[in-house]
């Protein structure tokens, strides 16, 4: 089961992070800079929470087409 979907109080930061990242994706930035020591806590923890989904589900996703 999702992380995410563990902790519900967190579901719209982690939107919040993906968005971002087609933010990044598309003007080369991240949203507060590419310093992360500046990031709130709560965005690192978001970003790092969704890095471990996207590992998560690409695994998941490997496995299933073996």
């Amino acid at each position: 089961m999702s992380v995410i979907l563990r902790h519900r109080e967190i579901d719209s930061l982690v939107t919040d992070v993906l968005n971002s990242s087609l933010i990044q994706s598309t003007f080369g930035s991240p949203v507060y800079g590419v310093d992360s020591a500046k990031w709130p806590a709560r965005w690192f923890d978001a970003v790092r929470m969704a890095s471990l989904e996207k590992r998560s589900i690409d695994r998941a996703i490997d496995k299933a087409l073996r």
